[in-house]
């Protein structure tokens, strides 16, 4: 059960139920809000992600036991005593997930969201169990921040009103931003501990500086965000998660690495909450 536990990445769950809830909170102040329909979003997503991660701990370990003495990584390391499991959980959770889909589209009568959904999910394997984030960097940003942030929000505001909402569409973008954090977070580690001999000559505290800069970018720029809402409220409620941005903060001043992808992952979950709590006081 703890290995269950600890290849589903729990801590991370909320990683994707929050972005439907933010759009369904967008969907609400526009007169269109079912919490059946947010229950169904929320446990397709969820299964979507589930089998996503469960697929690439299978393939990196894999790719892990093809190179004999080479150490697995983190996420081979957490699928290693069930390395055959994920052949049958995946298929599964796929089928279990894409069924939902298609209730919802029969449902609300939008026959546009399987479609749609297959090319989510498509794009949501391609950055997160292939070796294309890694290869190409700035194009696996950008796939990962489109699918995690304003897909998942505006897909589940589409789901909820049948229509393209832009404020869902701006919401996603300071929640989004604070995933590419979390994302960045777990890369951090691996930068500062690389000796100044993998940098061109000098530029390694360069790098370093630059690191941490983008991450306290990434962590404070979504409360500039929650100012252009048109109300006070989604500021004030977003104000709340300011201690837990701090503290990332001075984990990072402090090089305590290891702690940061949890804690980051914490933020996010805690300002897409705040951030829809604020939208509805708003509306």
């Amino acid at each position: 059960m703890k290995t269950w536990l600890l290849m589903l990445r729990s801590y991370s769950r909320p990683l994707i139920l929050v972005p439907v809830a933010l759009g369904s909170a967008a969907a609400w102040r526009q007169g269109g809000f079912s919490w059946t329909d947010l229950a169904l979003t929320g446990t397709s997503a969820l299964m979507a992600q589930t089998a996503a991660g469960l697929g690439q701990d299978y393939f990196r370990t894999r790719k892990a036991a093809d190179r004999a003495g080479t150490p697995p990584p983190a996420g081979a390391a957490r699928g290693h005593s069930l390395r055959n499991s994920p052949l049958t959980v995946v298929p599964g959770l796929l089928a279990a997930g894409t069924a939902i889909i298609f209730l919802l589209a029969f449902k609300n009568n939008i026959h546009a969201l399987p479609w749609l959904a297959a090319a989510g999910f498509a794009l949501a394997w391609l950055c997160t169990a292939t070796a294309f984030p890694r290869k190409h960097p700035v194009p696996g940003t950008a796939v990962f921040f489109l699918v995690f942030g304003p897909g998942i929000v505006c897909g589940a505001a589409f789901i909820q009103s049948g229509s393209l909402i832009p404020e869902a569409l701006w919401a996603s973008i300071p929640f989004g931003l604070l995933l590419l954090a979390v994302r960045q977070a777990g890369n951090i580690a691996a930068v500062k501990n690389l000796p100044a001999d993998k940098f061109a000559p000098g530029a390694g505290a360069a790098k370093k500086k630059d690191t941490d800069f983008f991450q306290y970018a990434l962590i404070f720029s979504p409360y500039v965000f929650s100012l252009t809402f048109g109300s006070i409220w989604p500021a004030v409620f977003c104000a709340l998660s300011v201690p837990l941005a701090v503290k990332i903060s001075l984990l990072i001043s402090k090089g305590d690495f290891p702690a940061l992808p949890k804690t980051t992952a914490r933020l996010a979950a805690a300002y897409g909450l705040l951030l829809s709590a604020g939208l509805c006081v708003a509306g």
